[in-house]
């Protein structure tokens, strides 16, 4: 496990399948994901920051759909700490 503080998300190779609402949620174990943040994408590559958490497991998910067959994330990167 490591300290988790935030996610980069960067969906600018393909925009038209970009993920808009999301709710980002981490585990320990895989077992259990507790939701860490929830929000909207304004733009190709955005930084979602929250509250640091021990975390082995990061999931991605969409809350509302975006009218098309799939999304995507072109480049996931996990952050440690996010100052603002």
């Amino acid at each position: 496990r490591i300290s988790v503080g935030g996610v980069r998300l960067d969906t600018s190779a393909d925009p038209g399948n970009a993920l808009h609402n999301y709710v980002i949620k981490t585990s320990p174990d895989g077992g259990v994901f507790t939701p860490v943040a929830t929000g909207t994408l304004t733009t190709t590559v955005g930084v979602i920051a929250f509250a640091p958490v021990q975390a082995q497991y990061i999931s991605v998910e969409p809350t509302t759909p975006n009218f098309s067959v799939t999304w995507s994330v072109g480049d996931f990167s996990v952050c440690s700490a996010v100052t603002p």
